[in-house]
């Protein structure tokens, strides 16, 4: 009933913030500073001092003796149950004492929900994900919407507090500008999750009498005698991003020279460039238009979407590609999943194999407002996600619980190796056994580590990239130009974003009409002068002033 009542409210209010921003004229999606407005539903004076001193254990479990209740508010996608009937949810419940009252917002209205109960003041007092730096700016530094939490973490989540230890861009990463922790991190690393990969049919190797190739050369000689195998079969097939560069271009491009990817990049001494004013940008731009002029190249990779490309690649049409792991064994006369995963390539501009390491440090996770009274609790219930073994006997919950479940309820490992295991289900549910982890054992993700060696059983696809990933890939990941985890001071922010959005769509529109041979390469020192006159040395200059920061220097 309290849950009924509590939807109720927010339901109202939120109804209500949409009409008054409506009538202001304002977006439903725009989001502004708290007006102070709220409903009695999450509701409460932001917390002078913590509720949680004379009920609270800074050690062991339960975290609080008595038990209180929380509002959480998180995405709700389809195929996933009611959260308070997840197994993780109950069992956290039953070991800490702490319960979560859920408000669930469906996955394509995030956005707007979440402004909106920003916007209104009826906020909870903890998103589980879905906010991002904009939001970190607006509501912690500049408002306080969102609690600091940067001298708790190290007292109460000794967990997390180990991980970042050892993870320095995820230290870093999670600082905001003004130096303070709001957010914390969803942090993932496993053997499948390796990107910008280039996979290969082996049997069609065999069959055109080919080895794997290493360089570049090798790479167009294979591709040349795949295309003798039909005229409707691409040898190379990335899969489309018409919104930036392509799996299969990030792969290739490390090939030409020191730079990772055709993006941003920095080198040993802290310097940042935008590596598609390099040579190296040329060097690739002129191979990627010889396998596109030879057609060893999709040449709709730029235009068709991704269901016209996944069509392809089951109807046995592409050699290389960049998801392997949409190939089954179906796909093969043998009846075996025949697919291998390219080491990384070297040229004759470069000879040494690199590619860029996957970041897997995501933001915006475990956001405690100023409605919280118990950030303490909190954090200790969080810092259980962040575990690397079950934090109590016979509970099963750890890092993995939020994506699997408790352990030995959620699922099992089948090996004494533990590089194995197996999602758990009643044997009388129809459900499949990933459909029953969403609907009735975790949430899937949130402030968490998910980091394991371990793959599913009787998946051969996974057990494939996995395996593929540890001979082929990891021996030579490289840390790349952590983008994603910069902070800008506002003014910063405010120039750069408008230069970059031009800057970003002219190169798009200049790269694929390079590898299309609309715009002839002779014209690459034009495309340079021009990347300049847009500002691009002034975002270099922007991001080098957010890259020294984020490193402390």
């Amino acid at each position: 009933m309290a849950k009924k009542q509590l939807a109720l409210r927010i339901s109202a209010v939120l109804l209500a913030a949409s009409s008054l921003l409506a009538s202001c004229g304002d977006s439903p999606s725009s989001s502004s500073p708290s007006s102070g407005a709220s409903s009695e539903a999450m509701s409460s004076s932001a917390p002078e001092n913590s509720g949680t001193i004379e009920n609270f254990n800074e050690t062991g479990y339960p975290i609080v003796n008595e038990k209180i209740t929380l509002t959480m508010m998180h995405t709700l996608n389809t195929g996933r149950g009611d959260w308070s009937e997840l197994a993780y949810f109950q069992d956290m419940e039953e070991l800490t004492n702490i319960h979560w009252e859920f408000v669930g917002v469906a996955s394509e209205n995030w956005a707007e929900k979440k402004n909106l109960a920003l916007a209104s003041g009826d906020y909870p007092d903890l998103f589980w994900a879905g906010t991002d730096t904009s939001d970190e700016q607006k509501y912690g530094v500049d408002t306080g919407v969102f609690q600091n939490i940067k001298d708790l973490i190290p007292k109460y989540m000794p967990n997390l507090s180990k991980v970042l230890a050892d993870n320095p861009d995820a230290a870093n990463g999670i600082k905001a500008s003004d130096g303070n922790i709001y957010m914390l991190p969803y942090l993932a690393d496993t053997l499948t999750m390796a990107d910008s990969t280039i996979y290969y049919r082996k049997d069609w190797l065999k069959k055109v009498g080919k080895e794997v190739p290493t360089t570049v050369d090798e790479l167009t000689d294979v591709l040349r005698a795949i295309k003798t195998l039909g005229d409707d079969i691409y040898p190379l097939m990335p899969q489309p991003n018409t919104s930036g560069n392509n799996a299969a271009e990030n792969f290739l491009y490390a090939a030409f020279g020191e730079d990772l990817e055709p993006h941003f990049v920095v080198d040993e001494n802290g310097t940042v460039s935008y590596s598609p004013l390099s040579e190296q940008f040329e060097h690739f731009i002129t191979y990627m238009n010889a396998l596109y002029t030879e057609q060893l190249l999709d040449n709709e990779c730029y235009t068709q979407t991704t269901e016209q490309a996944t069509a392809k690649l089951k109807n046995n049409q592409a050699g290389f590609v960049t998801w392997g792991t949409g190939l089954t064994a179906e796909n093969f006369e043998s009846g075996e999943l025949e697919v291998g995963l390219l080491a990384p390539l070297t040229s004759e501009y470069y000879d040494k194999q690199h590619v860029r390491k996957y970041s897997g440090i995501y933001l915006g996770y475990g956001v405690i407002t100023d409605k919280n009274k118990y950030p303490e609790a909190t954090l200790r219930y969080l810092d259980i996600n962040y575990a690397e073994e079950e934090v109590a006997p016979d509970t099963g919950l750890y890092c993995l619980a939020p994506w699997l479940g408790p352990e030995g309820k959620g699922f099992e490992f089948t090996n004494a190796e533990k590089t194995t295991y197996a999602r758990l289900k009643p044997a009388d549910s129809q459900l499949s056994e990933l459909e029953y982890t969403d609907r009735y054992w975790a949430p899937g993700t949130g402030p968490c580590r998910l980091v394991t060696d371990a793959v599913p059983e009787k998946n051969p696809g996974q057990e494939m990239k996995a395996n593929e990933s540890k001979a082929n890939w990891y021996p030579y990941m490289v840390p790349g130009f952590p983008d994603g985890l910069l902070r800008y001071e506002s003014e910063d922010f405010d120039r750069m974003t408008p230069l970059w959005t031009d800057i970003n769509s002219y190169y798009l529109q200049c790269r694929a009409k390079f590898v299309s041979g609309q715009m002839p390469l002779s014209e690459m020192d034009t495309f340079r002068e021009t990347l300049k006159k847009m500002g691009i040395d002034e975002v270099v200059a922007i991001k080098q002033k957010a890259y020294d920061k984020f490193i402390g220097k």
